[in-house]
């Protein structure tokens, strides 16, 4: 098999899975209309982007927190997170397999499906942290896990 011949099939296979996680948030997702994923090359930066932004920001909400107050907390900062702008969709990152992706989520929808998202992403059962952000992040909410307990930090800078 040729170089080239590998290559397309790598991606086939990266494009199924991305089809078959938006089946999947299909399903589980009230009121959800694909909106289509982060370009692939993006991906990696902006979620380690996230991560370098709150290491540098200080006035940042951080709340030691278990997942009821994650629950309730985020759900209370809907109107702080909202975005001003027509497009009010963010990406939400998720783990497929080792794989970290983002795929672009209303806002709405987001805050609806809170409770579906939280296993879907990963973050229930430990193997990622959430993450939901505007690509230039200036708005995000993230819950970072580690064993001491997580860590929630939403901002929003419009």
């Amino acid at each position: 098999m040729s170089n080239n011949q590998k290559l397309r099939l790598q991606q086939l296979l990266f494009e199924n899975k991305r089809a078959i996680v938006q089946e999947k948030l299909i399903q589980i997702l009230k009121d959800y209309e694909p909106s289509g994923f982060i370009n692939q090359n993006d991906r990696f930066e902006l979620f380690n982007d996230v991560f370098k932004r709150i290491d540098k920001t200080e006035n940042l909400s951080i709340f030691p927190v278990n997942e009821n107050t994650i629950i309730n907390t985020i759900l209370k900062s809907r109107l702080l997170f909202k975005s001003t702008q027509l497009d009010n969709k963010a990406l939400l990152f998720f783990k497929q397999n080792t794989e970290v992706d983002a795929i672009w989520i209303p806002e709405d929808t987001f805050f609806k499906n809170l409770e579906e998202i939280l296993p879907f992403t990963g973050y229930r059962t430990g193997e990622m942290d959430l993450v939901f952000v505007d690509p230039q992040l200036r708005r995000g909410i993230v819950v970072e896990g580690n064993e001491y307990g997580d860590k929630l930090f939403i901002w929003n800078e419009n």
